[in-house]
């Protein structure tokens, strides 16, 4: 196998696994915010959707350096696609609460 060739699998392999992942934004982040307690919060907003897949988490982190005059986003990797693709379809339900992208 070619490096070329290698180099463009490797590629696809992460753009595949970045298709798991959502970003989301407006959870208010606490002074001694544990991964436990905010995986528990992501749960629980997942399962306010109404989607069975909360427990398809499979990684829950904020993203960036702690600063006092924001919050951080949530980077949140899911184990199926279709779990992602549920909860954007879903997300207008959230409306004023938080916002998610995928």
């Amino acid at each position: 196998m070619k490096i070329a060739e290698q180099e463009e699998r490797l590629s696809d392999l992460e753009r595949n696994s970045r298709k798991k992942e959502i970003i989301m934004f407006i959870l208010q982040e606490e002074d001694e915010e544990t991964v436990v307690k905010l995986t528990e919060d992501i749960t629980q907003i997942i399962s306010s959707l109404e989607i069975t897949g909360t427990d398809s988490l499979q990684e829950v982190k904020r993203l960036g350096q702690r600063a006092n005059d924001r919050n951080r986003p949530i980077h949140i990797e899911l184990s199926t696609i279709a779990t992602r693709n549920e909860i954007l379809r879903n997300k207008t339900k959230l409306k004023g609460k938080w916002e998610i992208y995928g």
